[in-house]
């Protein structure tokens, strides 16, 4: 437009003259004149050839096509950013060394991209919503591509490496006093969710894209041996138990029905499509008692049959300075339970680390030659915790 309104200026001037019939210029050739002390550059637009050639012309000036000068800005257009649903997970998880007990879950969030903030909501009822907690930090989160068999708490588990695929992970290899130390701690828990395992790991290898196997381990940490099924299968959730974690706030009646959870962008409303629902019903998992431990029966002569355990602890139980370790509990109480056959034949509450079962009690409850006990600790807000199981035989 500039251009335009410069060539209209100019072409105000204008000039007209005779040539002789011999003259080759022609309309569209551009001339200089140059007349009275004044000198121009002029376009001729008509030739009329009436013996001599009347030539009109209009005024030009080159300098009106080029190109002008201007900043070398180019328009910096922002990357649309498209919300992507985030995977979350609700968690029960077991108190760690130096925690506090309480019945609320934990939440671990990833994505990829990583929205910044994500929000979690929570509601009874599944309408009406509540700002629980906003996590800043993705969790490491990865399904497994293998399986894992069940082994022996207490030792290391030096079978084959687990394979997980992690939205996005950077796992260190550490040395075995990190691990005694609390290092590389996960929990793996079923596709389905409910309660995991929590397990360490002291070697991390990335064997492909986004994809660690983790071997040499711990398993069934912080009394969770009670929770390790046969086999976990490939598909389970594997979340590393870091700072990326949040608890949940304690809720008036959270043990006693299922919530419902939204996870998402915090930028975003919580009825927007990139939000995931969970439902998930909390079992206070740090209020429960660990599984008793070194279950054990002595047949009498009588016919009687003695059963001892030795009582573990959720509560500074790792000291070896102690004669014993602290109760953790108002009281010492534990719920025996005789099975056989798939039916409950007997429950009595003791308040020691040990029980008989009578020749007679044995009689009236018909459970024969083979039944099994069961034993656990009792909490004050839970019921009872893990299980100890033995199986007698004849």
């Amino acid at each position: 437009v500039d251009r335009w309104l410069a060539e209209s200026r100019v072409a105000r001037d204008v000039a007209s003259f005779a040539l002789p019939p011999s003259s080759d210029v022609a309309a569209g050739d551009v001339v200089v004149l140059a007349a009275g002390g004044a000198r121009g550059t002029y376009r001729i637009d008509r030739v009329e050839e009436n013996g001599l050639k009347q030539v009109s012309a209009v005024r030009v000036e080159a300098g009106l096509y080029e190109t002008a000068a201007v900043d070398d800005v180019s328009p910096v257009s922002r990357p649309v950013s498209v919300p992507l649903p985030v995977w979350g997970e609700v968690l029960d998880l077991p108190m760690g060394p130096g925690g506090e007990a309480s019945e609320a879950p934990w939440i671990a969030a990833a994505a990829d991209p990583w929205p910044g903030e994500v929000a979690v909501y929570s509601s009874r009822d599944g309408a009406s919503w509540r700002l629980d907690t906003v996590l800043e930090r993705r969790a490491v989160m990865g399904q497994t591509l293998t399986d894992l068999a069940s082994a022996t708490s207490g030792q290391w588990d030096r079978g084959p490496g687990l394979e997980v695929r992690f939205v996005s992970a950077s796992l260190p290899s550490i040395d075995e006093a990190s691990v005694f130390a609390g290092g590389n701690s996960a929990v793996i828990l079923a596709p389905s969710g409910g309660t995991g395992e929590v397990f360490q790991f002291r070697d991390a290898a990335l064997i492909g894209p986004e994809t660690w196997s983790l071997s040499v381990r711990l398993r069934g940490q912080l009394g969770t041996d009670g929770q390790m099924p046969h086999v976990w299968p490939a598909g389970s959730v594997v979340v590393l138990l870091d700072a990326a974690l949040a608890q949940l706030p304690p809720t008036p009646g959270l043990l006693e029905g299922p919530r419902h959870y939204r996870i998402g962008p915090a930028s975003k409303p919580v009825d927007h499509g990139s939000y995931t629902e969970v439902v998930h019903q909390a079992e206070g998992l740090a209020l429960k008692p660990y599984r008793p431990a070194h279950l054990r029966a002595a047949r009498q002569s009588d016919g009687a049959i003695s059963f001892s355990w030795i009582r573990r602890t959720r509560v500074d139980g790792d000291s070896w300075l102690l004669a014993e370790v602290p109760l953790g509990e108002a009281a010492e109480r534990y719920r025996v339970r005789v099975t056989s056959a798939g039916t409950l034949r007997r429950e009595v509450t003791v308040t020691s680390p040990g029980w008989t079962y009578t020749s007679a009690d044995q009689a009236e409850d018909g459970v024969g030659a083979s039944f099994g006990i069961d034993v656990a600790q009792l909490s004050d807000r839970v019921g009872p915790g893990h299980l100890a199981r033995i199986e007698i035989d004849g």
